[in-house]
């Protein structure tokens, strides 16, 4: 699992503290131990399925493989890829 990787991809340090209601030694912990939470990563994937999720997991993506290959993330990750937005959480949330 690349956790800086997905922290970055869902808008940075800050971001990830404002989504998820956590402290920044949270997010220093994550990083050290290389790993994200189950449901955090299940907010993240339903958040941005657009994101190359098999990538940023790597060999944690079959434990959720399940949930991004549901039909509405599906079809919302290929909204999302046609519209081909630079940054999906710009207009959620403003830095």
């Amino acid at each position: 699992m690349n956790v800086e990787k997905i922290i970055s991809a869902m808008g940075g340090r800050k971001a990830t503290m404002r989504l998820l209601g956590i402290t920044s030694p949270a997010i220093s912990q994550m990083i050290a131990r290389k790993r994200i939470g189950s449901a955090h990563l299940r907010f993240f994937i339903a958040l941005r399925p657009e994101l190359n999720w098999a990538e940023l997991l790597n060999t944690d993506y079959p434990r959720f493989s399940t949930l991004i290959a549901e039909q509405p993330l599906r079809r919302l990750r290929a909204q999302r890829m046609h519209a081909k937005l630079p940054n999906a959480l710009t207009p959620i949330i403003p830095v």
